[in-house]
């Protein structure tokens, strides 16, 4: 019973890490530029990427 419920707790984190995909700021203080950026999980090359950005916006 421990071991499930071990195995349902590292799901759960790793299910988590997943879904708190939440812009970051690059802060000035820090040597960045202010801006927020969010990584992206995708296999698209730049041509591709440049169409489905601006399909986002």
């Amino acid at each position: 019973m421990k071991r499930i419920a071990l195995v349902v707790a590292i799901l759960l984190l790793l299910a988590m890490g997943y879904a708190s995909a939440a812009p970051t700021q690059w802060p000035v203080a820090a040597g960045g530029n202010g801006h927020y950026y969010e990584k992206v999980y995708s296999d698209a090359n730049w041509p591709e990427a440049q169409v489905e950005f601006s399909r986002d916006q």
